[in-house]
């Protein structure tokens, strides 16, 4: 018996494979301040490998980037800007202050 997976984490998975594809020809990425702040609660239906690969993916996209910072918030889903804003604003406030 085969699990099917909801519509959405297919297009999920398959954007992301597309997306990667589509970096791994960039030679150049601006120097500018960039953040990456990445949940750390899989989503409804995905598991550890899941979770793993995407904060792997996320980290080594901070890294394409000289300015490039990654954030794993613990314990926070999706919606990180809802969750936990007060992290958002704090984050987004260091490039702002810094200019």
């Amino acid at each position: 018996m085969k699990l099917a997976l909801p519509l959405w984490v297919t297009a999920e998975v398959n954007g992301l494979n597309e997306t990667y594809r589509q970096h791994e020809h960039y030679t150049h990425f601006p120097e500018v301040p960039v953040i990456v702040i990445s949940a750390t609660k899989p989503p409804m239906f995905s598991d550890d490998m899941f979770m793993r690969v995407w904060l792997e993916k996320q980290a080594e996209l901070s890294k394409q980037f000289v300015k490039g910072t990654f954030i794993a918030v613990p314990n926070v889903g999706h919606y990180i800007h809802q969750e936990k804003p007060e992290l958002i604003i704090a984050e987004f406030s260091k490039i702002v202050v810094s200019k």
